[in-house]
């Protein structure tokens, strides 16, 4: 059986990942499709469950406390297995990479691919895979490894598998409405953050993050199928920092 899953952006998704890009230029811009195509076949694990069976089921808006919320958001994220965060804003600083403003990120099991605008630098291509960070500007043709492999780049995207919205400190509602929860709470990586979670399923729905210029939002949504293990970009890969040489 063979399931599919398309959606549209703006960046042009290199060549030799699993995600695989075709779209006409309009208006000087090239606008792309990903499309992402599993083949399942006899002998192999089950998929995860199916997004309609993730949820907390939680209270109403009105009597879910902070914690329950934060705890079944983070249930049901782990039970998603993958979700795709949108990131606008400006500046939130990734450990060993430095600001990022806007881009996609997009979370599985085992690892995460993202395309994000690093402050005041351009466009990258990232992968975590094999506890590794690798990376590609948007104007060069080469990949480069994060030096010494920093797998940390890319965690305050990992909730699911850090546990830190299960973690957060000093959890507090200050908002609802018919069907969502927004909870204010430290959580790790991040920062003081207002979090909004959906009532009674439990989904994540956006994270607000910093205040003045140094702040922004990553709104949250399902990826309808099974991702396949994020794999390290293909040929060589040296150990090296971000920006520099703009190719």
């Amino acid at each position: 059986m063979v399931s599919r899953y398309t959606f549209a952006m703006r960046w042009r998704w290199p060549e030799g990942l699993r995600l695989s890009l075709v779209g006409p230029r309009s208006s000087g811009c090239l606008v792309v499709a990903v499309s992402l195509t599993i083949a399942g076949c006899g002998g192999q694990a089950p998929p995860p469950p199916r997004p309609s069976a993730c949820s907390a089921n939680l209270p109403a808006p009105s009597a879910v406390s902070a914690t329950d919320a934060l705890r079944g958001a983070q249930e049901v994220l782990g039970c998603l297995g993958a979700y795709r965060v949108a990131v606008q804003g400006h500046n939130f600083v990734l450990p060993e990479w430095g600001g990022v403003d806007a881009g996609i990120v997009v979370v599985e099991q085992s690892g995460a691919t993202a395309q994000l605008a690093r402050t005041g630098d351009g466009l990258y291509y990232m992968v975590l895979a094999d506890n590794a960070t690798f990376y590609r500007r948007f104007t060069c043709p080469h990949w480069e490894r994060r030096s010494g492999g920093a797998p940390a780049v890319l965690r305050p995207f990992l909730l699911a598998q850090t546990g830190a919205l299960m973690s957060a400190v000093n959890p507090v509602v200050v908002g609802t409405s018919r069907s969502s929860v927004t909870i204010m709470a430290d959580i790790s990586v991040i920062g003081e953050a207002h979090v909004t979670v959906s009532v009674p399923m439990g989904f994540l729905l956006k994270l607000t993050w910093g205040s003045g210029t140094d702040s922004g939002s990553w709104s949250f949504s399902r990826v309808a199928v099974p991702l396949p293990p994020s794999t390290p970009p293909p040929g060589p890969a040296p150990d090296q920092g971000p920006g520099g040489n703009p190719c």
